[in-house]
């Protein structure tokens, strides 16, 4: 594709970018777009127009807790526009170091950083029902070896007495139960086990 010579406004860029929702949340079963799903997409529209997209994080303290503000910026050179996406470090996540928390935080933010710059809308995917940018969920979790960490996801899945604690767990441990097949069976059966009792 050649690089336009005609003006290009904003609103036709937003009009141009499609982010397809290609990831599957395989326990609750919908689909959602990552931060670099978005930047993929919106890199093949842009930058034979002559703009170019960052993300760029900044990490700022409210109250006692730490959260990541994500600013999204496209630019040509000459004319710039940005938006910001926020998203809460969590306290504690099992099975990930803190690197990992600000890591996570920043692919939400950045997430919906982009997502506000383009106008991309988030109705149908987990963000209708999680509460992304107000506490974070991982997606970026390495899975834990040992038999005690494990032992304790699976005592949680039992323990578990509704489903939205089952897609809670899952969201927190999501890297990990796609890896151990005996996760998402326990999360599944328990979750038809609930549903039966409702």
């Amino acid at each position: 594709m050649k690089q336009s010579t005609q003006p290009v406004t904003f609103a036709q860029i937003q009009a141009l970018v499609k982010a397809p929702k290609n990831q599957l949340n395989k326990f609750a079963g919908y689909k959602y777009r990552s931060k670099e799903d978005i930047l993929e997409a919106v890199k093949l529209i842009i930058n034979p127009l002559g703009f170019y997209v960052t993300v760029n994080d900044d990490i700022i303290l409210v109250g006692n807790r730490i959260y990541v503000k994500a600013v999204a910026t496209l630019s040509n050179g000459e004319t710039t526009y940005t938006a910001t996406g926020f998203a809460r470090e969590s306290e504690s996540r099992k099975g990930m170091d803190e690197p990992q928390l600000t890591g996570t935080a920043s692919s939400y933010a950045g997430k919906y950083a982009l997502s506000n710059l383009f106008g991309l809308d988030d109705v149908a995917d987990s963000d209708a029902t999680n509460d992304h940018g107000r506490a974070t969920q991982p997606t970026t979790a390495t899975a834990p070896t040992n038999e005690a960490t494990l032992g304790s996801f699976m005592t949680a899945v039992k323990n578990a007495t509704t489903v939205e604690q089952l897609t809670t767990l899952y969201n927190e441990n999501k890297e990990v139960c796609n890896n151990e097949p005996k996760l998402l069976r326990a999360l599944s059966d328990r979750k038809k086990q609930l549903i039966t009792n409702e």
